[in-house]
Order: structure tokens, then sequence, then C-alpha cells
């Protein structure tokens, strides 16, 4: 699940819908900044200063304008609905991309409650109350809303569908096994339900209120903190710059307040790259050597596993590379508990959401053996890189999606692994603490499949043009002139003020 959004420019200003044309990735952020993309905090500064809120009924999420500049994101609302769904259908939980984009101090989106989005999935998977006055903010009282519109520019789509959430729920597929049943030997082995929080070693250099740091974690919000990343040298796992090892110890120390949090360390990444893994796999000495050293470190710094995050396996070769790779590393594993006594390191993996990169270097019933958790990347379904708004993580598709589109959804990706092999019970969805943002080609053309010219405005405190942390899009809906949409068909919203 992500805590941040994409965010895009539209091309035209008065088409702003899902589709809408796009010239790129929205403005950077002043704490995240990178185009097309900002953390929740800077969406909620910017739905405070006046942008609109929009929720998509047919996807179930919600994206905001604001001028040329578009962004869709996560709320709770949209939160909710999601874990919701993952509960119906028996999933082992929720992964967040990343912990430190939410609201993680509290005073960004409004309502004095700390990680709003995270502590929303804690709430339905898990009930744990975020307190005892925490509530949802209502954007659309706050921001600017409207009702979704046709637009006939755009692609063709119909008018907002009012149904229930169960009626919703009722569309997805019904689970194979029942997970949940009570009074049963079956309900006494299932776990409960688990939240895994990616940390990236990168959020402690954002500056003023976007700085994060372990000490800013609630020990009791997550089940797994998962550290990102470390990196190979001369092929041996090792930080990858030379703060890590105080981060580590830091992040470690969370276990002191919490005995049941574990704490597990991801290698690889997107910058990463895959190259480094293949020329590890394509020798056994060498992927042995980094098996081998690979515990060593993970237990000198205490973690309580690996997440392998090789993005991505792509062919024959990389395919069986792939699974040799987790093979190794689960068998040495169990070995090296077996001697030392401790209890075995824990072995998960990132993988795509995309059902092509699935078919193309994924053999999902061998690498599902060696796994503990599998880590489904359920976001960046869209964002700047492409020149029509659509929403970072919508839970269903459009009524009016191509049979393509209709795929790039958390519900279609999260079946298609449970179809090529994948056990539910290891199956964490991911949920993003961030939106996409683009900046429109027409401020009156808005909704989804609107025109954009790229990404939006870069949050101040992640800066990157498209990408708005969760807590930059709570300042974007605090800003004038926002509005606020929520797609019931996607089940999440947008919002958009002028070209954003």
């Amino acid at each position: 699940m992500p805590t941040y959004g994409r965010s895009f420019t539209l091309s035209n200003t008065a088409k702003f819908g899902v589709h809408s044309p796009a010239s790129g990735g929205g403005k950077e952020g002043i704490y995240t900044k990178e185009s097309g993309f900002l953390a929740y905090y800077e969406v909620c500064e910017m739905l405070h200063n006046g942008a609109t809120y929009i929720w998509d009924e047919e996807m179930k999420v919600p994206y905001v304008v604001n001028g040329d500049q578009w962004i869709g994101f996560d709320d709770e609302k949209s939160i909710r609905h999601k874990m919701k769904w993952i509960k119906d259908n028996g999933f082992a939980g929720a992964m967040v991309w990343t912990i430190d984009m939410d609201d993680f101090t509290g005073t960004v989106c409004g309502g004095e409650v700390k990680y709003p989005l995270i502590g929303a999935m804690r709430e339905e998977l898990r009930g744990i109350s975020r307190g005892k006055n925490a509530k949802d903010m209502d954007w659309q009282k706050i921001a600017g809303a409207i009702e979704e519109e046709d637009d006939e520019d755009v692609i063709e789509k119909p008018s907002p569908i009012k149904i229930s959430v169960q009626e919703v729920l009722n569309r997805v597929r019904k689970p194979t096994k029942k997970l949940h049943l009570k009074n049963s030997a079956l309900s006494k082995k299932v776990r409960p339900p688990q939240i895994f929080c990616y940390m990236t070693n990168w959020s402690q250099k954002r500056p003023g209120a976007g700085k994060f740091t372990p000490e800013d974690i609630n020990p009791s919000l997550c089940t797994h903190i998962i550290y990102a990343f470390a990196t190979l040298k001369d092929n041996k796992l090792t930080e990858a710059n030379d703060k890590d090892p105080d981060m580590y110890d830091r992040v470690v120390a969370l276990r002191e307040k919490n005995p049941d949090l574990k704490v597990l360390l991801a290698i690889g990444g997107w910058a990463f790259g895959s190259t480094p893994f293949k020329e590890l796999t394509n020798n056994v000495f060498r992927m042995n050597q980094f098996v081998y050293d690979a515990i060593e470190f993970l237990r000198e710094f205490q973690f309580n596993g690996l997440d392998v995050d090789w993005e991505y396996p792509r062919g024959a070769d990389d395919r069986a590379a792939y699974v040799n790779l987790l093979k190794e590393l689960r068998m040495a594993f169990e070995g090296e508990a077996k001697t030392s006594g401790q209890p075995r390191l824990l072995l998960t993996a990132a993988v795509p959401a995309s059902f092509e990169a699935i078919a193309a270097g994924y053999d999902v019933p061998e690498i599902a053996k060696y796994l503990d958790f599998v880590n489904v990347m359920t976001y960046d379904f869209h964002g700047q890189w492409e020149r029509t708004v659509g929403h970072n993580s919508p839970l269903f598709p459009l009524e009016s999606a191509t049979s393509y589109q209709k795929k790039l959804t958390v519900d279609y990706s999260a079946r298609e692994w449970v179809k090529q092999g994948a056990p539910k019970e290891k199956l964490m969805i991911g949920m993003p603490t961030y939106g996409r943002s683009f900046e429109l080609v027409n401020t009156t053309q808005f909704d989804i499949g609107a025109p954009a010219s790229g990404g939006g405005t870069p949050g101040k405190y992640t800066s990157e043009a498209g990408f708005m942390s969760f807590y930059e899009i709570c300042d974007f809906l605090h800003e004038d002139n926002t509005t606020l949409v929520w797609d019931n068909e996607q089940q999440v919203p947008f919002a958009y003020r002028g070209n954003q």
C-alpha cells in the first residue's frame, strides 16, 4: 500500500478526469523533491490550500486537481476499502511503501493523528484503535469536492455507480479457502493479518518536517519493519552508505519497546537494478559466498531476516536464477538456525504487480516454496511516464477501461499471483503512502484519462516531480480551490487544483 501519490501535469486544465492527456510528471514536492511523486503529507498540504478532491467510485480511490497538476493517491477512505477487500479474500495482510511518507508527525493532514493511513490499516486488519478521539479526515468538507462527470473529450466513462461496499466486494472472486472460519481447527492455525512497513535510508535526508528517523516510528504500528536498501560489494551484502550501521542499530532498537516486532533488511530496489543480481547468480561460487556472508551480516546487526528486491528477473535464465537464489538462501537460513539455536531468519521478496512481469520472470509455485511472505508492489500502475492521468493504485478498474487497463489494478494483480500458484496466506498486498501527480494540459479536464503534459509539481519535502507523500497531499488538500473526488468504481480518491 503506497503512502504517496503519483502526479501529472495536465495537457489541458479543462480535462482532468482519469485518462485525461498529460504532458509529463507533476511538479516536485518541496520535501520529496521528485517530479511526478508526492508524499501523502505533501498532498495533505495541497488539500488544505485549495486543491480539489474527487472520489472515483469505480476504482475506489481519490485524486486531487490543482490547476494543471493532477495527483492520484490513497486516503483513509480508500485504505479502508482495500483492507476490507484483503480480509474478504483471505490474504496475509498489507505491505506499506513507505512508513516515512505517511503523516508521521500528525501535524499536517489534520486531526492530530500520527500515521493516519497505516493506523487505519492496523484498525481494519488487527482491530487496534488509533486513539479514542481519532477520526478519518473528511476531505470532501475540508477541500472543494465535486461529483465525477462524463467528458466527451476523454475516454467515455459512465456516471458514478452508487453501490454499497459489500456489493463492490461481491464482484471480487470468492476465495477458494475459508481462512477465517470460527470454531474450526483451521482458524486456530491462521496467523492474524500482518502489516509490513518499508523504511528508506534516504528519508533521513529530507528537509525540515520531511526528515524521518527510526525514532519517529511507533514500534507497535507495524508487525514488520523492512529497512531499504542494502547493496552488494564484492558479492557480499553490505550497507549502502556509512551512516547505515548506526541506522540499523536504531531501527533494531525498536524491538526493546515491542519484542514481537520483526526487523528485516532489504537488498536491491529500482535504482540497484537487475544487473548485479544477474552477475551474482550466474556463478555458483559467488552466489554461495553471498548467501553465507549474508547470514553473518544479518546476525551481526541483529536483523530478523532478508527481503530480496530484484527488479526484475526476465527470461528463462533469470527465472531459474531467481529460484536458485531463494532456494539457497532458505536452505542456508534453515541450516544456520539448527546449528545456532536461534530463530530462523525470515526470507521475503518484493515482487511486481504487472501480469506481464510475472509471466516474464517468475516461477510462482517454486518461489512460493522458499519465501515466508511475498510482497506484491500493487502501486505505480500509472505515473508521469504517461500522457494521460491515471490513479497510482486503483483497487478496481473503470467499467469503461480497455481490457489491458482493467489488468492494472490491485484486485487483478493479487488474483493473478494466486492464479499462478502463490498461496493467499503468503501474499502481502502493497499499499502506497504516496500519490502520483500530473500537470494537466487543460484545467477543465481533470478526470481519469484527462491529457497531461508531465509530472505534477514536486512536493516540498520529497522533491520529485509527479510524486507526493501522503503528508504533502494533505497540504495540497488544505490549499484554497482544491477539489477532492472519490472514484467509487476504482475505490480511490483523487484531487485537483489549477493544472495539478
